[in-house]
Order: structure tokens, then sequence, then C-alpha cells
């Protein structure tokens, strides 16, 4: 008996194994090359955070130290040090990066673990005159991650005795000494 009406079959269609497969593969090649580089690029935002906040303590411990006394040729770090932010001072570790003549190593030269997890590492005789023959500044390095890679991740500033502040490479007359100290790779 036909009542006039027919009925309509309908055939829905997905995606196939295949397919899925395939888009999976795609995505997977996309995520291999993009979260490197994601990664890389917080990295690099979390050392250049961690150097702008220690140069700000360093700014602000010179700062401080001026309004107490009298800045001088033979003025050390040492002098800015109680003025400084940091958790303790760190004998044990190793800085990278640190030119030779420093030598990186923390039981010989003044490490300061910053809250930051940073190291602030510098010669703690280190003064105004001590960059011979220049007489105008002092010579700090940052280890942004705090910690011993063998890398020369380290970043140099130089403190000038007026209270400015600029990274060693942008120094004319120290930017050479040893360049891969100066910046980040």
């Amino acid at each position: 008996m036909n009542t006039g009406k027919t009925l309509i079959l309908r055939h829905f269609t997905g995606f196939t194994l295949a397919e899925l497969l395939i888009a999976l593969v795609i995505l997977g090649i996309m995520a291999t090359f993009t979260i490197p580089k994601v990664l890389q690029s917080q990295t690099n935002e979390k050392r250049i955070a961690i150097s702008k906040e220690t140069i700000a303590m360093v700014s602000g411990a010179f700062h401080a130290y001026q309004q107490n006394n009298t800045v001088t040729p033979t003025t050390s770090i040492a002098d800015l040090t109680p003025y400084m932010n940091y958790v303790r001072i760190d004998t044990t570790a190793a800085v990278d990066g640190m030119p030779s003549s420093l030598n990186g190593d923390c039981s010989a030269i003044l490490c300061l673990r910053l809250h930051n997890g940073g190291l602030f590492a510098t010669d703690p005789a280190m003064n105004f005159s001590e960059i011979i023959p220049y007489t105008d500044r002092m010579l700090v390095g940052i280890d942004a991650d705090g910690k011993y890679t063998g890398n020369s991740d380290s970043l140099g500033i130089v403190l000038y005795s007026n209270g400015r502040i600029t990274s060693a490479e942008e120094d004319p007359d120290l930017g050479n000494l040893n360049p891969t100290w100066w910046h980040w790779d």
C-alpha cells in the first residue's frame, strides 16, 4: 500500500580515521616548530625582567648611598651592598660568562642571591677607579637564571660615578673586553 509518502534516508558522514590522523600529524608538526619558540621567548622575557629589576636595585642602592655619603673614586661595590635587596651572599655558586679575571667562582667574588632567582656578581673590591685607566665606573654582572650552565647568559652592566647605568655593551671603552659576557645568545 502506497500512502504517497516517501522515506528519505539521510546518511550522516563524518571524518574518516585517515583524515583525523592527517589532521593530528599536521598539528603535531606545527607544535614542534611553535612550542620551542614560545618557551625561548618566555625565557628571554624572564631574563629581561630579572635584569631590569636588578639594575633598579643597583641604582636605588647607589642613590641611597649617595644621600648618606660622598661618592669618591674609592667607593666600592661593598659600600653599596647594605642598600641592596638580596636573600643571601652565595659563596657556592658559579656565574656564567664572567670575564676570566673574575673567573665566575662565587667563592672568589661577591655573589648576591636575589629574590627573583638571579645572581648579582662582581669583584667585592671593585670601585670607581678600579677599571684602569678608566676612573669613573664599576663593572658588575647579572646571571638572570642564577644557575651555572656554561653558557654566556650573563649581562654586564656599568655603574658610573654619577649614578648612570648602562650595559657594558654600550660603553665605548668596555664593549670589547669580553663580548660574550655582555649579552645573551
